[in-house]
């Protein structure tokens, strides 16, 4: 029994919606994110701080992911979603720019899709855990008491960095977002930009 017949239906109707719209991405747009990425410094930002288990291989690369989510930006509209990322890195790269990023290759079928999601899902997991500014668990439920401890017992130098990559980050995404803009931007004189209806 192949893996896309033991997913459950929906998922595997998507995943067959997006192989269906699926095109490469032109290299000279491969190239521009890379670009971006390796001017955002976000690389060697991160690079001391998001890890995987002890024991576990590394087999993509934080650069790379970002690239993906670089990518992704553009595909769609200003959102990230995680699904698009890996499509994006794993079937829509060339073969020549993929090897170029030493991104492995994965079947294409549902198993060799889920894999892929899976390595997204751990490394965009690790990097946000280095982001988080919150002293408290993700998905938890504390007493007020509970929460206050926590907080208390921060290490609030700690705190601040994992805020100033957020905000790095945050900027890259913003950016990434609207980079197709820039050109109209720069056309005219004066111009605003809005997030969720919040002037900046």
């Amino acid at each position: 029994m192949t893996t896309s017949h033991r997913l459950p239906s929906d998922r595997h109707e998507r995943l067959m919606a997006m192989r269906a719209e699926r095109r490469y991405i032109d290299d000279a747009d491969i190239e521009a994110a890379v670009e971006e990425v390796d001017n955002s410094e976000l690389v060697p930002l991160l690079k001391e701080f998001v890890h995987l288990p002890r024991g576990r291989h590394r087999t993509l690369h934080r650069r790379s992911l970002l690239i993906g989510l670089y990518l992704c930006t553009q595909d769609t509209g200003g959102k990230i979603v995680l699904e698009r990322v890996t499509d994006i890195l794993y079937f829509r790269i060339s073969p020549r720019l993929r090897e170029l990023l030493d991104i492995p290759e994965y079947a294409d079928t549902d198993h060799g899709f889920e894999a892929a999601y899976a390595v997204v899902r751990r490394l965009f997991h690790a990097m946000k855990d280095a982001m988080n500014p919150s002293p408290l668990p993700p998905n938890g439920h504390l007493s007020r008491t509970e929460a206050h401890d926590l907080a208390a017992a921060a290490d609030i130098d700690d705190l601040a960095e994992r805020e100033r990559r957020l905000a790095l980050f945050t900027e890259f995404v913003l950016d990434a977002s609207v980079r197709p803009l820039h050109s109209l931007l720069t056309e005219l004189a004066e111009v605003s930009l809005g997030v969720d209806a919040t002037p900046v």
